[in-house]
C-alpha cells in the first residue's frame, strides 16, 4: 500500500507568490492524483476469478503468467457477493489499482450448488484508466458465467491491445484547467474521469451536510473506514467521493496524499496497521472488533470517532454546523442547475466545489502566516465560508502541513489559544 512522498515539504514554501501565475502541481501516490495527471492506458494485468465450492475463491486465469495474484481472489470477489447478482469492486493491490466486475448466475447444476460466480478484472498503474474498462469487464463476467468453456481469448486480446504500441493504447488529450482561479492559487487540471456511476448523487443524498464533517476529517489525514453490506460498488463510490474532497489540498500541500485504498479485507489488516492515513471500505464485520486500525468509522450515514487525542477535538470538528447546512444548500442549487446536456457533469461540479473550498482554506493560511500577527481570527475563518468555530480545524490543518499559526480562543472549549 503506497504512501505519499515529500512528507516534509511545507504547505507554504514560498514557491507561489501572490502575483505569480497559477502553477500546475503534479503530486504522486494517490489514486485521485494519478487519474488527473496520468495519460497512459496500460493494463498491467488481467484475470478471471471464480468460486469453487471446494476451494472457495480461486484465480482461474491471469495474464501475464508472472503476475503476482496472491490475495487477489479475495479482493476481486468480495465477501458477501453471493447475496447479489452483480457488483463491482475497486481495490489496491501492492501499489496497483484494480477493478473487477462480478456476476452470479443461477444454474441447474448440483456440482455448483445452483450458482455460478465469475469476476473479470484488470490491474492498472493508473486509477484514471480503470473506468474505461468497466463495460468490457461486465460483458466478460457475464459471458464466462454463461459459458465457462468459452475460453479466455477475448481477455487475452484485450490485454495485448492495451500494452504500449497496442491498437487501443493512446495518449489522452491535454487536460483543460479549471476556470476562475484567484492569483496565487494552484490549478488542478481537469479531465472527465471515469467514476463509479451515480456515486456523487448517492453520496450527497446519503450524507447531506455530514459530508462536510467528513471533508474536515479527510483534510486532517485521518484513517477513515466505511463499513457496510454489499454491494461493494456503493461503498467504493463513497470512498471515491471522500477522496475527491481532498482534491486541491493534496495539490497545494506537502504531497502527503491520503491513500484511497478502496475495498479491504482481513488479509489487509497487517498493512493497515502501518498506514498513517487512508480511506477504505469493507463488508467484513471483523473490522468493527479491531478499532486500532482506524480513527473514523463510517457506518451508514453515521460518523463515529474511534481514535483521537484530547487536543484534536475531533468530536467538535465532526459536528455539523450552520455553515455546513448553507454549503449543502449551495451545492444542491448548483447540482439542480445541471442539465443532461451539460458538458460539466456532476462529478466535475463536485470536484470543483471542494477544490474551491480547499483553495479558500489554503489561501487563508497563506495570508495569515505572512501577516505580522500570524494569528487566525474567527472573522477570517467566517469570511471563507466556514463556521467561526472551525478555527480549530483550520489551525490543525495548517499544522499538519508545517504552517503554525496562533488562533483566537473563543468560549468554545474545543479551541485552544497557542
Amino acid at each position: 500500500m503506497a504512501s505519499g512522498e515529500d512528507a516534509d515539504r511545507p504547505l507554504l514554501n514560498g514557491e507561489i507568490e501572490e502575483d505569480s501565475p497559477p502553477i500546475e502541481h503534479q503530486p504522486s501516490g494517490s489514486p485521485i492524483a494519478r487519474q488527473v495527471f496520468s495519460f497512459d492506458d496500460v493494463v498491467s494485468g488481467i484475470f478471471l476469478v471464480s468460486f469453487d465450492i471446494h476451494k472457495g475463491n480461486v484465480v482461474e486465469w491471469k495474464l501475464p503468467e508472472s503476475l503476482d495474484v496472491s490475495g487477489l481472489e479475495f479482493k476481486a470477489m468480495a465477501s458477501g457477493f453471493h447475496t447479489l447478482e452483480d457488483d463491482y469492486v475497486l481495490f489496491n493491490l501492492r501499489g496497483m489499482y484494480g477493478l473487477s466486475c462480478c456476476r452470479k448466475l443461477s444454474v441447474d447444476s448440483e456440482e455448483e450448488r445452483g450458482a455460478r460466480m465469475r469476476s473479470a478484472g484488470i490491474l492498472c498503474p493508473s486509477f484514471y484508466a480503470l473506468g474505461r474498462h468497466q463495460e468490457f469487464l461486465k460483458r466478460q463476467a457475464l459471458s464466462l458465467a454463461e459459458n465457462p468453456s468459452a475460453g479466455y481469448a477475448q481477455l487475452e486480446r484485450y490485454f495485448l491491445s492495451h500494452q504500449p504500441g497496442g491498437e487501443s493504447y493512446a495518449v489522452q488529450s491535454p487536460v483543460r484547467p479549471t476556470a476562475a482561479v484567484t492569483p496565487g492559487q494552484a490549478v488542478v487540471p481537469r479531465q472527465q474521469v471515469m467514476h463509479p456511476p451515480g456515486c456523487v448523487s448517492e453520496f450527497c443524498y446519503s450524507f447531506g451536510a455530514k459530508m462536510f464533517a467528513l471533508w474536515r476529517l479527510v483534510l486532517l489525514r485521518k484513517r477513515i473506514l466505511f463499513v457496510g453490506h454489499p454491494p461493494v460498488g456503493l461503498l467504493c463510490g463513497r470512498v471515491y467521493c471522500a477522496h475527491m474532497m481532498s482534491g486541491a489540498s493534496a495539490q497545494l500541500s506537502s504531497g502527503r496524499d491520503i491513500n484511497g485504498l478502496f475495498y479491504v479485507n482481513v488479509n489487509d489488516i497487517s498493512d493497515l496497521q502501518q498506514e498513517k492515513s487512508y480511506i477504505a471500505c469493507t463488508t467484513e464485520t471483523i473490522f468493527e472488533t479491531k478499532p486500532r486500525l482506524y480513527d473514523i468509522l463510517v457506518k451508514g450515514d453515521e460518523i463515529t470517532i474511534i481514535n483521537s487525542s484530547p487536543d484534536e477535538h475531533l468530536d467538535a470538528i465532526s459536528h455539523v454546523s450552520r455553515a455546513d447546512e448553507q454549503r449543502l444548500a449551495d451545492l444542491n442549487i448548483k447540482r439542480s442547475q445541471l442539465s443532461a446536456e451539460s458538458e460539466t457533469g456532476e462529478e466535475e461540479l463536485f470536484m470543483d466545489f471542494f477544490q474551491d473550498m480547499n483553495n479558500r482554506l489554503v489561501g487563508l493560511l497563506r495570508r495569515t502566516s505572512s501577516s505580522p500577527e500570524n494569528r487566525l481570527t474567527m472573522v477570517g475563518v467566517e469570511e471563507i465560508g466556514l463556521d467561526p468555530y472551525d478555527i480549530g480545524f483550520v489551525r490543525q490543518f495548517g499544522a499538519i502541513h508545517g504552517v503554525n499559526v496562533s488562533a483566537e480562543s473563543p468560549w468554545c472549549p474545543c479551541i485552544q489559544c497557542i
